[in-house]
C-alpha cells in the first residue's frame, strides 16, 4: 500500500487495490441474494425446512453487508484533504490499523500495513499533513 500527500492538488493518493476487493464482495453478495430468490421460486413448499431458513439468513446477511459496503465504506483512490473529518487508529486482531472518516459519513480503510514501521510511516504522512491521529 502506498499513500502520498500531494500538496499541489491538496489530496491524498492511496494505491491499495481496495476497490477491487469491494467490487468482488458486492458481486458475491448479489449472487447470494439471487441464489436465494431462485431457491424460493423453485421450492414453493408451505412447511419451511432447514434450507429455507438457511437461505433466508444468507440473503438477510448479504443484504446487510451489501448496504454496509455501498453506503458506509469508501474506495476513493484520491481523497481530498477537505473531505477528511479525522484519522482514527483502531486495533483489529492485535494489529493497529488506520481509518479515514470522511465528511459524507463514509469511512476509508487503510488495511494493508504489514509491519509496525509501515504503520508508523503511514501515521507520519497524516500527521505531517496536519491531522491528529486518534
Amino acid at each position: 500500500m502506498e499513500v502520498k500527500y500531494i500538496p499541489e492538488t491538496n489530496t491524498f493518493e492511496i494505491k491499495d487495490g481496495l476497490r477491487t476487493v469491494y467490487v468482488v464482495l458486492i458481486v458475491v453478495m448479489l449472487i447470494n441474494i439471487l441464489n436465494g430468490v431462485i431457491y424460493f421460486i423453485g421450492n414453493r413448499v408451505p412447511p419451511f425446512e432447514f434450507l429455507h431458513y438457511m437461505w433466508i439468513s444468507i440473503a438477510m446477511a448479504s443484504l446487510v453487508l451489501l448496504w454496509f459496503f455501498i453506503f458506509r465504506k469508501s474506495t476513493l483512490s484520491q481523497v481530498p484533504y477537505d473531505q477528511i473529518l479525522r484519522v482514527v487508529e483502531k486495533k483489529v486482531l492485535g494489529k493497529k490499523k488506520l481509518q479515514l472518516q470522511l465528511k459524507n459519513g463514509k469511512t476509508r480503510d487503510l488495511p494493508q500495513m504489514k509491519t509496525v514501521s509501515d504503520h508508523l510511516a503511514l501515521r507520519r504522512v497524516f500527521e505531517d499533513a496536519g491531522f491528529e491521529v486518534k
